[in-house]
């Protein structure tokens, strides 16, 4: 977890798109992290080594749902639900699932992102040309195979 916030560090405020960074960064962090709460579950609760592996598998792939979701309600959540102000991450200067996609079909769009983050620019826009993309869709279709995948690897265990 320390080598993947490190990592989340070094690229902060670059907001260069990369996915296999992203992947890193959140396989390292969040998807880890879960990991290891159904592991210690598990172990605690004296389940064998296969059932172990399950568990750790679901726990994967729920973290890896889990902050594409928070990556979503980034860009679209109520404040007043989520607790969590919109653009608060790219206001960090990290780059999320949905705006790295939205990068990689419009190069251009880059600019725009930077310029957000910057605290110029529309937001609104910004939302608008990242749905336009298909990537904010693509980023759900990703968060539901997670949790499918997650489903899956519980369906095996007694």
């Amino acid at each position: 977890m320390v080598n993947a916030e490190a990592l989340q560090l070094e690229r902060r405020g670059k907001l260069q798109p990369d996915r296999q960074a992203y992947l890193d960064v959140v396989q390292g962090k969040t998807s880890r992290l879960f990991q290891w709460a159904l592991c210690a579950g598990a172990r605690l609760g004296g389940l064998d080594r296969e059932a172990e592996a399950h568990l750790a598998r679901a726990g994967a792939c729920l973290g890896m749902a889990f902050q594409l979701v928070d990556d979503i309600l980034d860009l679209l959540g109520d404040p007043t639900e989520t607790g969590k102000d919109l653009f608060t991450d790219l206001k960090e200067g990290k780059l999320t699932w949905p705006l790295i996609l939205a990068t990689e079909q419009d190069a251009v769009f880059l600019e725009q992102v930077r310029t957000v983050a910057d605290g110029d620019g529309s937001s609104v826009a910004l939302v608008e040309h990242v749905k336009a993309t298909g990537a904010l869709d693509a980023t759900i279709a990703f968060a539901r195979a997670q949790g499918q995948e997650a489903r899956g690897a519980l369906a095996a265990l007694p």
